[in-house]
């Protein structure tokens, strides 16, 4: 099981769990206070919009690069649990 926090739109932290990487990505989605059509399209919005502000690389290529590029930069805190 895999385990993640993050703040919302609002300050608040969201906890999410899921059972894959992908998984988490959706949650994550599905809490997105802009919905997107796809999880490609949530991941590129987040990166664009980081990618504006800061000079920290953050992968596209696997729902498990994304989260640890944004674990290393503070945006989440995730787990995996064995």
């Amino acid at each position: 099981m895999k385990y993640m926090s993050m703040k919302d739109h609002t300050g608040r932290t969201q906890l999410c769990q899921a059972d894959s990487f992908e998984g988490l990505v959706e949650e994550m989605r599905d809490q997105a206070f802009l919905p997107t059509d796809s999880v490609e399209e949530h991941m590129r919005g987040i990166v664009e919009r980081h990618k504006m502000l800061h000079a920290e690389v953050i992968r596209m290529d696997t729902a498990e690069h994304f989260l640890v590029d944004l674990d290393a930069c503070g945006l989440i805190k995730f787990e995996v649990a064995h």
